[in-house]
């Protein structure tokens, strides 16, 4: 159990809370719900010999983990308007965390907006951060936006042709793709 110090191997557990967490010796607290987090339970660790019975009690809190969502990418214009990373996001974040525009690009405000603007075609990356719950660590997520050129059909263009002539649309643009 890792709580206990200098115990003799072969006793048992016991769940003082029935918090349904502890199986042998383990405890597995993703079994619980985070909205009911932070919560104190009690273990009771009993051992018997021939000299008698003997107990400690181990006091474990469970402190709700933070969530940054799930790591996502979306592909964007060049010449589009911002777009709001956190909607990028998968699963469920927590809200008020901070991001970091990882790539530099100088093109992300405090509040997570991406906009495009003059970077041209490339993938950019940034990181959403929640401040764990103590002694839980951070959670960080990815989002990664491809950045896709604008197309171009060429400029408007005007041409003549004889009935029984042919000719290569493509070359009546100008500034043909």
């Amino acid at each position: 159990f890792g709580l206990l110090n200098g115990e003799d191997p072969g006793g048992t557990w016991t769940d003082n809370n029935a918090s349904g967490i502890l199986t042998g010796g383990n405890l597995n607290p993703s079994l619980l719900n985070n909205a009911t987090l932070p919560k104190t339970f009690a273990y009771t660790y009993t051992i018997t010999n021939i000299c008698g019975t003997l107990s400690s009690t181990v006091n474990v809190t469970v402190v709700a983990t933070k969530s940054a969502g799930i790591d996502d990418d979306t592909t964007i214009c060049e010449t589009g308007a911002g777009i709001n990373l956190f909607s990028v996001l998968d699963g469920t974040p927590n809200s008020g965390g901070t991001w970091t525009d990882v790539s530099a690009t100088g093109q992300m405000t405090p509040g997570g907006v991406f906009t495009p603007t003059n970077l041209g075609p490339n993938t950019f990356v940034f990181n959403y951060t929640v401040t764990g719950n103590a002694p839980c660590a951070n959670a960080v997520s990815k989002v990664t936006v491809n950045v896709s050129d604008q197309p171009f059909a060429g400029d408007d263009g005007v041409g003549s042709i004889c009935s029984n002539g042919n000719i290569n649309l493509f070359n009546q643009l100008t500034n043909s793709p």
